[in-house]
């Protein structure tokens, strides 16, 4: 026959749950924030791509229109 539950039992094994939620929590909270860290950082590079895709482009531009002055 199962021991019944006492009241100090129930708020330990309360307090541990509640434990368990609130690390459960910090890990999703940390995993947003890397996530949300990496989406920033490969937005800026691609930001940077494009820029310097940009200037190559001028410069390349550039290059062919003096080129093709007599």
């Amino acid at each position: 026959m199962p021991k019944a539950i006492t009241g100090s039992t129930y708020r330990s094994l309360l307090q541990e749950k509640i434990q368990k939620k609130e690390k459960e929590q910090q890990q999703k909270s940390e995993r947003k924030r890397i996530r949300e860290e990496n989406k920033k950082r490969k937005e800026e590079e691609k930001k940077n791509e494009k820029m310097l895709n940009r200037k190559k482009r001028g410069r390349q531009e550039r290059l062919k229109n003096n080129a093709d002055l007599p």
